[in-house]
C-alpha cells in the first residue's frame, strides 16, 4: 500500500476552557511521534515503520500503509502552548491545550 494512503486521523473538540485533540496512531510506537505547537497550529508527525517480513516469505497482498505522516490543525482560538499536555496510549495521542484568559468567554451583566 502506498503511504501517501496513511493519514492521521484527528478528533478535535473544546471545552469551556481547553482544546481537546485525538489523534489516531494505530502501530505506531510513542517514541516516533513528535509534536509541536506554533501559535494556535498543532503539528502531529509521526513514522509507522514497516513491518518485517521474514526470510523466505512472500505476501501475495500487502494492505497496512506506513512512512512519514504529518498533520497541522488549527484551532480557532488562541491557546497557551506552555500549559498544553499530551499522553499516548493504545495507539491513541490525546492533546490537551488550555484557552489563553483572553479567549475564554465571559459573561457581562446587562444594567
Amino acid at each position: 500500500m502506498k503511504t501517501s494512503d496513511y493519514v492521521i486521523r484527528v478528533n478535535a473538540s473544546e471545552t469551556g476552557l481547553e482544546a481537546v485533540l485525538e489523534a489516531e496512531l494505530s502501530a505506531v510506537k510513542k517514541e516516533d511521534v513528535s509534536l509541536e505547537i506554533l501559535g494556535n497550529v498543532i503539528h502531529i508527525r509521526a513514522i509507522r515503520k514497516d513491518t518485517y517480513v521474514p526470510q523466505g516469505e512472500v505476501y501475495s497482498s500487502v494492505e497496512h500503509a506506513y512512512g512519514a505522516v504529518e498533520r497541522w490543525v488549527s484551532i480557532p482560538f488562541p491557546v497557551d502552548r506552555e500549559k498544553a499536555t499530551a499522553k499516548f496510549e493504545n495507539g491513541i495521542l490525546l492533546i490537551r491545550i488550555p484557552k489563553t484568559e483572553e479567549s475564554l468567554r465571559k459573561k457581562i451583566k446587562i444594567t
